[in-house]
């Protein structure tokens, strides 16, 4: 198999960045996940300082190499970033009403459908880069 730009350079590259940018979503859920602690205001402030969203506008744009899983491994964060979204909003409704058991079957809904598409990536992820 001959040299190629793409596998060869650029796939490093786009591994490396992939994975900052699975760090940097660990980092935002854990912001997240401090600030409910902290109290409702805390979490809506958190909340409303839109850095998922922001990481899910980067992901949008982020382009893979057309390297075979690569997509799927861009694909699966966006989805699981998505999902996180879904999961906080249904979260923040929970707190202010914190009888609604549809409201707490759809946030556990959410939370594993973010949960196993981040699995997902990362696994793909750790696959493309042995």
């Amino acid at each position: 198999m001959g040299w190629d730009y793409e596998r060869d350079m650029y796939g490093p590259l786009w591994a490396g960045e992939m994975q900052y940018y699975l760090n940097g979503y660990d980092r935002v859920r854990a912001e997240l996940d401090k600030a409910r602690k902290e109290g409702l205001a805390s979490y809506k402030e958190a909340l409303a300082n839109g850095r998922l969203q922001g990481l899910l506008e980067v992901m949008r744009t982020f382009r893979p190499p057309k390297i075979r899983g690569c997509k799927d491994v861009t694909n699966n964060l966006k989805r699981a970033i998505e999902c996180e979204i879904k999961f906080r909003e249904i979260d923040l409704k929970l707190i202010e009403d914190p009888l609604s058991r549809t409201k707490a079957a759809k946030a556990s809904w959410w939370l594993s459908l973010s949960s196993e598409a981040e699995k997902k990536s990362r696994k793909k992820l750790a696959s493309l880069c042995e």
